[in-house]
């Protein structure tokens, strides 16, 4: 069976319309919080923002935005992974949600807007 070529541009927005819409959704509380003084809060404003700009930079030609978003997006991933993995284990939920954001991350990474 062939893979459906036509599907992919419609697969990658749907990937950004969601991975944005999660993370502006699960840290919205917190950043209208504006506690500038906490790592974590800043770790989080830069996560949001990065996952906005990943959502904006596919309406441009350049790939650029969209590499630099998805690699942000994919070492911050990473981070969160650790953060989880070491306050507990692998039966976290967690570990495996930002396991997934980071593949999307790499993904965009690796694909640009192409």
């Amino acid at each position: 069976m062939k893979p459906i070529k036509n599907l992919e541009p419609a697969a990658k927005w749907i990937l950004r319309i969601s991975l944005a819409l999660y993370i502006i959704t699960l840290y919205f509380n917190e950043i209208k919080t504006f506690d500038f003084k906490s790592v974590n809060y800043i770790i989080n404003l830069i996560y949001v923002l990065f996952a906005v700009l990943l959502l904006g930079s596919g309406f441009g030609k350049n790939s650029a935005l969209t590499i630099i978003s998805g690699i942000v997006l994919s070492l911050i991933s990473a981070y969160k992974i650790y953060v989880a993995f070491s306050l507990s284990d692998l039966s976290n939920p967690a570990v495996y949600l930002f396991l997934m954001i980071f593949g999307v991350g790499i993904f965009f990474a690796a694909k640009g807007n192409s």
